[in-house]
């Protein structure tokens, strides 16, 4: 362990909460995954508030999977700021194979705090897969949902991307019975979504709307905003393909 990392591993017993929360911070930015034991072992009901969600947040920063179980044992708390950050951090785990913790997140989908739900949404754009697009369509079919709401989720489904995604954000694009009120915001969550995801079924829906001469000119605008987007990410792909193969003939 260097030596910078053995001294704020030693500051998290310091007395002060104030010291420990700096060293916490320090180490979650450091990703240092030496002092995930100690944190883990610090992250206590008696412990400082502040102190308990600074563990949580560098847990989340630091990505070990590791501490998934601990996170886990969180995820029903009863303070709602303790349980956001549990969400946020548990997601960042998922990211990098705490599967397990997958289906246990999305049962936030459902919680009864606004907050937590729309927390929820955000770290399932990351994490997320076909099941969690499932549930989060099914948000989508409540008559209920705020216009806000619904553009978080449609932008989440469009994150988490593939074959599905498209054919629910394509449902989000033309009134049908399954949503017979699609209100331009929705519409254009559903385009910008389509422009990240970076796929040629994507691009042709696009132009299909910005070609179709009927439809509303803020409509088009917003499909040719989201097709340049697809231009962007095609250089950047790129881009990185050729950096990578030519690393590789380097022998890098």
């Amino acid at each position: 362990m260097p030596p910078s990392i053995k001294k704020l591993g030693e500051k998290l017993q310091d007395p002060d909460p104030r010291e420990q929360i700096k060293a916490l911070k320090t180490l979650g930015n450091l990703r240092s995954s030496e002092s995930v034991n100690s944190i883990l072992q610090l992250l206590t009901d008696d412990q400082d508030y502040n102190v308990q969600i600074e563990c949580i947040k560098s847990l989340g920063k630091i990505q070990e999977i590791q501490a998934g179980d601990k996170l886990l044992s969180l995820i029903d708390h009863d303070d709602i700021p303790i349980l956001m950050e549990v969400v946020i951090a548990l997601g960042k785990l998922i990211e990098i194979g705490f599967t397990k913790g997958l289906a246990i997140l999305e049962q936030k989908l459902t919680h009864e705090n606004y907050r937590v739900r729309k927390f929820t949404i955000d770290a399932l754009s990351t994490c997320g897969g076909d099941s969690s697009i499932e549930k989060l369509f099914l948000m989508l079919q409540n008559e209920d949902l705020s216009v806000e709401m619904h553009e978080q989720i449609t932008l989440s489904i469009g994150k988490i991307g593939g074959s599905r995604a498209i054919e629910i954000l394509q449902k989000l694009l033309i009134p049908s019975d399954l949503f017979p009120k699609l209100s331009v915001e929705v519409r254009r969550a559903a385009i910008h979504a389509l422009g990240q995801n970076k796929n040629p079924v994507a691009l042709e829906i696009l132009g299909k709307i910005y070609n179709d001469k009927q439809e509303v000119k803020i409509i088009r605008n917003y499909a040719e905003e989201a097709i340049k987007m697809t231009i962007t990410g095609a250089k950047e792909y790129f881009l990185q393909i050729r950096e990578r193969a030519e690393n590789i003939l380097r022998g890098k």
